[in-house]
């Protein structure tokens, strides 16, 4: 048997396996039957991603792997998370979003996602046919999570557009290929996988039934104006109404990046600072220290986003909201901000840009 046959069957067996696993996890999960079917028809669209596109199983010089390899495995598990993260939309309990399942679900499927990138690396097995699973999974676990939060009543239906938009600019696409009108390839954005990877922090901490409706909605709101700025951009790009090539475009691309990139952070740090004053004497002793410290250490640009996160955090569940109200949203605003813009210049040590590197390439 040649090769591609042993790598239709392996991928055979594989989806099998991951079909029955899928089951498993509805069946535990008590999704009811409706929850099962939907999750087990997730399952099938994204076995059918697999088996249309084996031929792309191939190395950068074009030579196809005998096997799926690890990585690939791996998003394939991905893959069975996130469909019964889908079926959840069609459970009994969806509209309550009280329990735990769909955070565990989707924070799960980011893991792997760092996960089967790593291993592909690791194995040299790096492939079109991963790149494009990890596009279309990436795809299906915005949109079944951004929905579950419209569904669940915790987040306005407004951030079901975070799902939508991907399928929409494919949609435009394929429009304009109908009526003959031509399409410009899409360029490579490492700003814009950094952007997409961020959104998708987002709606796995939004999924958790510790945070509450209203924080979610703020940041939900934060993040998605840089990702639907994104698709905007891509849009006008691939149209020709937009020519990233041009002198103007650069001028504009460096200014932006100079406000919001180098300018904004630097605020972000005094702001923070100020408004970290503001709720320390209404803060217990403890929350005190880890305000402090992590107000400094965002201020001097030490591991930046990491304490924006942990201030984030400590703005949630640390204060008192009804004695602290007046500099709470400041920090709890500024601190998602940095977690978006980063900390900027003048920063002691900044790591994080090396994980978004490698998201991005």
């Amino acid at each position: 048997m040649g090769s591609t046959g042993l790598l239709k069957r392996e991928s055979a067996a594989a989806l099998a396996a991951l079909g029955a696993l899928t089951a498993c996890l509805a069946l535990v999960a008590g999704l009811g039957l409706p929850g099962l079917l939907g999750a087990l028809f997730v399952e099938a669209v994204e076995g059918a991603l697999l088996w249309r596109n084996l031929a792309q199983n191939r190395d950068s010089s074009g030579k196809a792997f005998r096997s799926l390899g690890a990585a690939n495995l791996l998003t394939l598990l991905r893959g069975g998370l996130i469909a019964t993260l889908a079926g959840e939309l069609l459970a009994p309990g969806a509209r309550a979003l009280d329990g735990w399942l769909p955070a565990v679900l989707y924070t799960a499927s980011l893991l792997f996602d760092y996960a089967d990138g790593w291993a592909a690396r690791a194995g040299g097995h790096l492939s079109r046919l991963g790149e494009i699973l990890e596009n279309d999974f990436d795809g299906l676990g915005v949109l079944a999570a951004s929905a579950l939060l419209a569904v669940s009543g915790k987040v306005p239906f407004w951030i079901v557009s975070a799902g939508l938009l991907r399928y929409l600019f494919l949609a435009g696409i394929w429009l304009r290929g109908r009526r003959g009108k031509e399409s410009r390839p899409l360029e490579h954005s490492s700003s814009g996988k950094v952007i997409a990877g961020l959104m998708m922090g987002y709606l796995s901490a939004a999924l958790w039934p510790i945070v509450a409706p209203r924080f979610a909605t703020i940041s939900g709101a934060l993040f998605l104006a840089p990702f639907l700025g994104g698709f905007v951009r891509d849009w006008l790009a691939v149209t020709g109404v937009l020519d990233r090539t041009s002198p103007g475009y650069r001028r504009a691309e460096r200014l932006f990046s100079l406000a919001a990139l180098e300018a904004l952070p630097l605020a972000l740090r005094a702001a923070i600072v100020a408004s970290t004053a503001l709720v320390l004497p209404a803060a217990s002793p403890l929350a005190r220290w880890l305000l402090g410290l992590s107000a400094l250490a965002a201020a001097c640009g030490l591991f930046g986003r990491l304490f924006a996160l942990a201030l984030a955090a400590c703005a949630l569940f640390a204060l008192p909201w009804e004695t602290a109200r007046e500099g709470a949203w400041p920090l709890f605003v500024s601190a998602i901000l940095m977690v978006l813009c980063g900390t900027g210049p003048l920063s002691l040590w900044k790591p994080e840009t090396l994980l978004f590197a490698r998201k991005a390439a």
